[in-house]
Order: C-alpha cells, then structure tokens, then sequence
C-alpha cells in the first residue's frame, strides 16, 4: 500500500489456503491511496490480492467500504480498452504476433445500470484453438475484471501453449 510515495504497508506473500492478515493503516489525513498487487517470484501466473472487508475510516469518524469508495470528482477514469489484457505463447510464437492474423469478434452488453460486458474471441482457423476473454466493466468505480477461456475445437491436440 502506498499513501503519496511513501510505501505504509507490504505484506509477505500468502498462499491458497493460507490465513488473511489483518491490515490497519494509519492515512494521516490522505485524501488517496494505492493497493497494488506484485509478483511473488514464484513463476504463477496468476498473483492477485483480495482484500476482504476491506474499509476507510474518514476523519470525521464514518466507515466508507473500499468498493464504495468514490473515484475522486475530476480524475480521469480510463474506459475500457479494446487490447486483449492478457498473454501467451503458442507454438513458439507470441500472442501479440498471432492475434492479428486471427482476427478478434468483439461483442458487448448491458449488465445492468453500472455494468457492462465485453466479449472479444479469437480464432486460429488452422489449429481450432478459440481464445475467449470476458470482461466485465464497472461504470462507477475504475475496474474491470477478466476471464481467459481457452478451448480447441480441431480434430488434433494444438501446439504448446505457455506463458499465460
């Protein structure tokens, strides 16, 4: 957790089925702060965080949730961007490289008042590997969580697929 550029709380690295800590964080006042998830240097691809229950208490005594927090009056929110937010390789070569050729079909729908989802899928017409990721936008609040599906649809096991 970073309050300004100061670093105010860096926890060890936990494991699935490993307890929670309990975090308390003095703000001093501060009007915003980061929570930022690393790498844990443990060759998972998957590092995240969850930070259950998590709440501020503001000076003038009240509790605010974290996911109700607001984004502040004037900062920019970015929208959601139409580049895949993931990775791999395939056969050797480089997602970034393969996609192109392939193609994206894009597809989006209401949720509801606060959200939106956004579907892209990929194609490799040779091998039948479809590549699907969902992504679900939040209007109000500065996030959008993904899902990567990967599945063959060919006759034939696809080449080595990595580094997802």
């Amino acid at each position: 957790m970073r309050v300004g550029d100061k670093v105010t709380f860096r926890s060890d690295v936990v494991r699935e089925g490993m307890p929670g800590a309990p975090v308390k964080v003095d703000l001093g006042g501060a009007t915003e702060f980061v929570l930022e998830v690393d790498d844990a240097d443990d060759g998972i691809a998957c590092d995240q965080a969850d930070w259950a229950e998590a709440r501020v208490v503001l000076a003038d005594g009240h509790t605010i949730w974290l996911a109700d927090l607001p984004v502040l009056k004037g900062q920019q929110v970015k929208r959601y961007s139409t580049d895949p937010p993931f990775s791999f390789v395939y056969g050797g070569k480089a997602s970034a490289e393969l996609l192109q050729r392939w193609g994206a079909k894009r597809s989006h729908k209401k949720l509801d008042e606060r959200r939106t989802e956004h579907t892209i899928v990929y194609t490799d017409h040779e091998t039948g590997l479809v590549v699907r990721c969902v992504a679900v936008e939040y209007h109000d609040f500065p996030t959008v969580e993904w899902t990567l599906y990967l599945k063959n649809t060919g006759s034939a096991d696809t080449p080595i697929l990595s580094d997802v």
